[in-house]
């Protein structure tokens, strides 16, 4: 398994699923790059700006497939992600992402693309959606001026960790994690802003694209440094 979800700003997550052999080794170029923005609401900007990172500066196709389009039917929803070498999933709302996704039966299609060498990417909500639960401030969207809790949104549990990305931005999210890998007894995942987080068959390590000191107090492991799966403490 290849796997990397991260907090934003970092650009580039990536997943291979376990006893595959990673597409990318004989992708033709140019890589098709499936985007999922269900979590802005399929916004057009959002998909602008991730289509000029991708195609512009790493010369992908990017093909979005947006999911608020009712034209779109199951059958052509499944060939899009089934014809991506890449799918990467954008942030937003991850509680409204995972119920659609559900309805419509993207996470049936995700699942599958797993098992067949597909690159699964994500940016914050698109971190959540692999892991089995996340940290997420999709009350916040609704909330108003009222105040609102961070939640836990199951995902697709292709990864076993409850994540939560932007872990330095809020102390409040700190206390979530805490509070609900306390509670769920799950291997809690907190991912500052600008780190990533990638895992290969049975080891992972932390990527960053910070420089200069550390936000935290904790040291920055050396991007070549892997640890085994086995580790839980993570953070």
């Amino acid at each position: 398994m290849r796997s990397v979800v991260e907090s934003f700003p970092v650009p580039t997550p990536r997943a291979t699923p376990p006893s595959s052999t990673p597409r990318w080794s004989a992708w033709p170029l140019p890589v098709r790059h499936g985007f999922l923005p269900t979590a802005t609401g399929d916004d057009i900007g959002y998909v602008g700006a991730i289509t000029a990172h991708y195609c512009q500066r790493l010369g992908c196709r990017v093909e979005p497939l947006g999911l608020y389009d009712r034209s779109r039917t199951t059958a052509d929803i499944e060939r899009s992600i089934a014809d991506a070498d890449i799918v990467f999933v954008g942030g937003g709302n991850t509680l409204r992402m995972m119920r659609l996704w559900r309805q419509r039966g993207v996470d049936q299609f995700l699942a599958k693309a797993a098992t067949e060498g597909t690159v699964l990417a994500g940016i914050s909500a698109g971190g959540i959606c692999w892991c089995a639960a996340g940290i997420s401030d999709s009350r916040s969207f609704t909330a108003g001026d009222n105040p609102w809790d961070y939640i836990a949104v199951r995902g697709l549990s292709l990864l076993n960790i409850l994540l939560a990305p932007h872990y330095n931005a809020d102390p409040r999210r700190q206390d979530a994690l805490r509070r609900i890998a306390h509670r769920t007894r799950q291997v809690g995942v907190g991912l500052d802003d600008c780190t990533a987080l990638e895992i290969i068959d049975d080891r992972f390590r932390i990527l960053s694209s910070r420089t200069g000191p550390p936000h935290t107090a904790s040291t920055e492991p050396a991007p070549s440094t892997t640890y085994p799966l086995t580790t839980t403490s993570v953070h």
